[in-house]
């Protein structure tokens, strides 16, 4: 396969996705990844991310993160 015609990885938007699906992919990939090095300690990763507590799980919430 060549690279730009190379399926996205799994959870990257399509190259043809709008840009509020793209930012939401990151979004998504960011909250995951401050999960992953905090041990899942939500309050955390929302420091890490600059985010409230609350305004973190509500993000959980939307990207169906568990």
């Amino acid at each position: 396969m060549c690279g730009p015609c190379a399926a996205p990885a799994a959870g990257e938007p399509r190259e043809d996705a709008s840009l509020e699906d793209k930012i939401a992919a990151l979004e998504r990939a960011e909250i995951v990844r401050a999960l992953q090095a905090t041990a899942n300690n939500r309050s955390q990763a929302a420091q890490k991310l600059g985010l409230s507590r609350q305004g973190l799980l509500n993000k959980i919430d939307r990207y169906g993160l568990k």
